[in-house]
């Protein structure tokens, strides 16, 4: 019984005397993909300087780093410093720890005659949302960017220069004018449809000579439309021009 109970107390002295013995001033810097990198001194085989994935894991958008080196340490101290912009979420260790940093997050401990363990789920969303958001912000910009030019582009496509020098707009493709055509004789349709295509404005002379109708039904056509409101002509050197009303001319 004496021998068993001197043989026990051997043991635990054996078991003090190897906790004495372990040590570690340990930095784990963890990069954006999870290999961190172990430095500093340390006589543990487990905490050797190396670059390493297996202290971190991911599932969705969450980080965990898990860190537990079960033999007891007669002193230690470790940082872990994570990827920049990471935010944490949780963290439990075996010793208390201390949350520092701008821009890239700390955690330090210490601990005597302990174990050392701890487990840190982090995210980098924030990083990368503010990411997101400079690129939201710059797609919104061009998008507007390109909108008003195409606008101008359709602006300056759409504006035609009357006889007086005046810049004037005619009815967009796909708007509905006001006139309707549907009440207009056929050679009245023909000229309207002629002036259309041209960008609302055509001398009288190239309407001659693109339809085929005496000149003086065509100058009568254009009279009727014009006291419709429809068209306007305008005197141009030796011949008239025609322009289309953007707007009910009021009479």
């Amino acid at each position: 019984m004496r021998l068993f109970i001197l043989a026990a107390i051997a043991l635990i002295c054996i078991q003090a005397a190897s906790a004495e013995e372990y040590y570690a001033d340990i930095t784990f810097d963890i990069g954006d993909s999870g290999s961190t990198l172990v430095s500093g001194v340390t006589n543990n085989p487990a905490l050797t300087g190396r670059q390493t994935q297996e202290f971190t894991s991911k599932k969705g958008e969450y980080w965990v780093f898990n860190l537990s080196v079960k033999e007891p340490f007669s002193n230690f101290i470790y940082t872990i410093s994570l990827p920049e912009g990471a935010v944490i979420n949780y963290i439990k260790a075996s010793t208390p720890v201390r949350i520092g940093g701008e821009g890239r997050t700390f955690i330090k401990a210490t601990g005597k005659n302990n174990t050392m363990q701890v487990t840190v789920q982090y995210t980098l969303s924030p990083r990368n949302r503010a990411d997101v958001v400079l690129i939201l912000s710059l797609a919104v910009a061009m998008a507007f960017a390109a909108a008003g030019y195409f606008y101008f582009r359709k602006s300056k496509s759409t504006a035609v220069q009357s006889p007086s020098g005046k810049e004037e707009k005619i009815t967009s493709a796909g708007e509905k004018p006001w006139y309707d055509k549907e009440f207009l004789a056929d050679r009245q349709k023909e000229i309207l449809e002629i002036v259309e295509k041209n960008n609302g404005m055509i001398t009288q002379r190239q309407l001659e000579s693109g339809m085929s109708i005496p000149k003086s039904s065509l100058s009568r056509n254009i009279d009727a439309l014009a006291r419709k409101g429809i068209i306007r002509k305008e005197s141009k050197g030796m011949t008239n021009v025609i322009c289309i009303n953007k707007t009910k001319p009021e009479f």
